[in-house]
């Protein structure tokens, strides 16, 4: 079984999210062919993911991406925002 798919991913388990693109995002990489494995990051779990940056005030902050994807090639940090709701710098 593949990370992030079957039984251990549903609804109300700590796994999958209930909203719209992390749900496509989800049902995406289950079928594709060139995911090895993915994983939903959990803020308060996995705390290995946090990345600091700068907020536009200059106080410094942390930011979780929404998933981990390991390709063949490489692992992707991905964030599943609508284009009408990305605000960084």
């Amino acid at each position: 079984m593949r990370a992030g798919t079957g039984s251990d991913c549903r609804r109300g388990s700590g796994c999958c999210p209930p909203g719209g693109l992390e749900k496509a995002f989800i049902e995406w990489a289950g079928v594709d062919s060139t995911v090895e494995a993915f994983c939903k990051i959990i803020e308060t779990r996995h705390d290995f993911a946090r990345l600091r940056y700068v907020k536009e005030d200059g106080l410094p902050a942390f930011y979780s991406p929404d998933f981990l994807v390991r390709c063949a090639d490489a692992v992707y940090l991905v964030e599943t925002k609508a284009q009408g709701c990305h605000r960084s710098p």
